[in-house]
């Protein structure tokens, strides 16, 4: 933790340097929009920043940075065709866009804390507007020209004395609630770990825990639903099966996967070369499988689901919604083969701190396809066995 960021410095310029657009009581009723929260702000005081998280994945952004210093927080959220203004994120029509909409709810959980303000930053290379909530007021003013961006700031109150707390709390766990976040995530410059499984690994590493089993479920680049998974060049595999293409076998290693099954949109069968060039996701050292697309964060693979069995009880099933892993479910019917399962859902209801899946109709379906397709996996290999 530093002292004040460049964003911190660079509104702080824009408050005493800017353009005063407007400035008065508030336009919104957030008295009563902060009492619909009631004391889950507290119970949950990282909340805001995951809906910042969200709002990234739902805009499609680029990527997001959460700086923390001794007197504030900042999480900047790096756009690419999607921007935002104030009056997008404040409109009350119900007009908004799904990611207005967590930008809404990010200020609102954040300004529900009572910290001396919160600054809301929107900027691209038309201009932008800065938009502050403080002390029973809202201002606006003029900012030039930038990149896509936005961002929040938050300010604690001089006597709080939970602020401390908040970014020792974000420094542990926002990697694991963002775990499976399609965007490249930083916290103070450093990147977060990303695409790994439940927090069920051991402390031998993710090959020990994978050693049994692994499904990817790619998901096509238009996908809206998708979360990132570790590439399978991770775990060496001893035999892999591809939807539609005959079985590859591997060399076999005590460290390598046991069986890689990959499921989606497979553009061309594999192909032996030595190196993985451009387009291409390395599975074995010496086979790729080509794609019609890249994967989107980095070395991340983009998809719609993974599948693995680790050598212990398990049963665990973790929905991703927007980027934030919800509240993890237990599957006992799948604990003693040692299951666990991670799906992006756009369509699931949450409850209303938007963190729990909610047992209805939807849900009770997805859960259904989970067990359908660990056995149809079941299945497969049981026939291919019958075949050799």
């Amino acid at each position: 933790m530093e002292g004040a960021s460049k964003l911190e410095q660079f509104i702080d310029g824009a408050l005493s340097e800017g353009s005063l657009d407007s400035s008065g009581s508030f336009t919104i009723d957030w008295q009563h929009a902060l009492s619909k929260i009631g004391d889950l702000s507290r119970q949950y005081p990282a909340r805001w920043v995951y809906f910042l998280a969200q709002a990234g994945v739902a805009a499609r952004a680029l990527g997001l940075n959460v700086s923390c210093s001794r007197a504030s927080i900042s999480v900047e959220i790096l756009l690419d065709q999607e921007t935002f203004t104030p009056d997008q994120v404040l409109d009350q029509s119900g007009q908004r866009s799904k990611a207005a909409a967590f930008l809404y709810s990010a200020l609102l959980w954040a300004q529900a804390l009572g910290p001396q303000s919160v600054e809301l930053l929107c900027q691209d290379a038309q201009g932008g507007s800065l938009y502050r909530l403080a002390a029973g007021s809202e201002t606006r003013q003029t900012l030039p020209p930038a990149y896509r961006r936005v961002v929040m700031l938050y300010r604690p109150a001089a006597a709080d004395a939970d602020f401390k707390k908040l970014v020792t709390l974000l420094s542990h766990q926002l990697g694991s609630a963002l775990r499976y976040c399609p965007l490249p995530l930083f916290l103070d410059s450093r990147p977060l770990a990303q695409g790994e499984a439940l927090q069920t690994l051991p402390k031998s590493g993710p090959t020990q825990a994978y050693r049994i089993f692994r499904r990817l479920v790619l998901a096509p680049p238009e996908a809206s639903a998708a979360l990132a998974a570790a590439p399978p060049h991770a775990w060496p595999a001893h035999r892999i099966f591809l939807d539609g293409f005959p079985e590859i076998c591997g060399p076999k290693s005590d460290e390598s996967l046991g069986i890689l099954e990959i499921a989606g949109p497979l553009a061309y069968p594999p192909m032996q070369t030595a190196r993985a060039e451009g387009n291409q996701l390395p599975l074995l050292p010496d086979w790729v499988l080509p794609l019609d697309y890249s994967p989107w964060i980095g070395s991340l693979i983009r998809c719609h689901a993974t599948f693995f069995r680790v050598r212990r009880s398990l049963g665990k099933l973790q929905l991703v919604h927007y980027g934030l892993g919800l509240e993890v479910i237990d599957l006992p019917a799948l604990a003693e083969d040692g299951w666990g399962i991670v799906v992006a859902n756009h369509s699931i209801q949450t409850d209303f701190s938007g963190l729990k899946a909610v047992e209805n109709d939807k849900y009770r379906q997805l859960l259904d396809w989970v067990c359908d397709s660990v056995a149809h996996t079941y299945a497969r290999m049981a026939d291919r066995g019958q075949a050799d």
